[in-house]
């Protein structure tokens, strides 16, 4: 009796070892994956920021503003390159022929507002999307304003979409 005892403590014990191994296992898989998924989507917005020359060096100097010349200068002083922004496009708004694109920035607590004509095909592009996707957008940037709507830091900066890359999706594309 004692020995069908231990053979079944055993048994239950190999049981829990397995399962165990086999839920870190997947873990780890899991794991390597998303790292392997999100090491696709920073090479694809390097890629884009390459093909373009564009900079994102304007984060820095406009969230070091205090005034709103400040702003105008950051994005000014970029040497005329295209930037490179990430953020959420809220809209999508179609004025005759011309799309513009709505969007926020995403990396910092001043409210930028960014308004981007852009080519139809990048419009359609962003339609087929679900709401509040991630973006990394190449953009020339026209000009700067402050929002009316906005307490405190409030901008809106009219540009130019020139490309986007959907950083939702499993390729980076």
């Amino acid at each position: 009796m004692k020995a069908k005892n231990v053979f079944v403590v055993l048994s239950i014990l190999a049981a829990i070892g397995w399962l165990g191994y086999h839920y870190h296992s997947q873990k780890s898989l899991e794991k390597a994956r998303e790292e392997k998924r999100l090491a696709n989507i920073a090479k694809a917005v390097t890629d884009l920021s390459s093909q373009f020359d564009a900079t994102n060096s304007w984060e820095e100097k406009v969230y070091a503003a205090k005034f709103s010349a400040g702003m105008e200068e950051a994005f000014k002083n970029t040497g005329h390159k295209a930037i490179l922004i990430n953020g959420t496009i809220n809209d999508v708004v179609r004025d005759g022929p011309k799309y513009s694109l709505y969007l926020v920035n995403t990396t910092d607590s001043k409210e930028i507002d960014f308004l981007l004509e852009c080519e139809s095909g990048l419009a359609e592009r962003v339609v087929k999307q679900n709401s509040g996707s991630e973006y990394a957008i190449v953009a020339q940037i026209e000009s700067v304003e402050k929002s009316d709507k906005a307490e405190g830091d409030g901008f809106i900066v009219h540009g130019r979409c020139m490309e986007l890359l959907l950083k939702d999706n499993d390729e980076g594309h």
